[in-house]
């Protein structure tokens, strides 16, 4: 009994620090826009917070919903909005960016189905540091 009640005083206290340890990586808000059957595209926006002390890269996204899935961004070319694949997005150590119409955000190419609002679909994001986070997405009726 002894032993036990030992051993409890010892790893409690080590379970409410791992419990209370923020993750690398969290995302928050994340959504695919829903697009009307006809449209073969979309995008997928997000807030992803670094809690590390190192910058990350999110470096590529998966998903089994469209033929493809890129990393974009929207740049000004010529007075006109350009959208651009790019090979990363970069989040600084304790900071966080927003994947969001107009800027960085994820592509889906080629939808194989169409998509219906308030659907939930899963996506797989692969980060510069080893990590990964496979999240399950509403689809949403979006303004923008």
């Amino acid at each position: 009994m002894k032993k036990i009640l030992i051993l409890i005083c010892v790893y409690l206290p080590l379970l409410f620090l791992f419990a209370n340890e923020k993750k690398e990586i969290s995302i928050e808000n994340a959504k695919i826009r829903a697009v009307p059957p006809s449209s073969l595209n979309t995008g997928g926006f997000m807030i992803i917070k670094n809690n590390s002390k190192e910058d990350i890269k999110l470096i590529k996204a998966e998903s089994d919903i469209s033929e493809s899935v890129e990393l974009h961004t929207v740049t000004m070319v010529d007075k006109t909005m350009k959208m651009r694949p790019v090979d990363s997005i970069e989040i600084k150590k304790n900071d966080s960016i927003e994947l969001k119409p107009g800027s960085f955000h994820i592509m889906f190419i080629g939808l194989k189905a169409p998509l219906k609002k308030d659907e939930k679909k899963v996506i797989t994001l692969f980060f510069s540091n080893g990590k990964k986070e496979t999240l399950t997405v509403p689809v949403v009726e979006m303004n923008k």
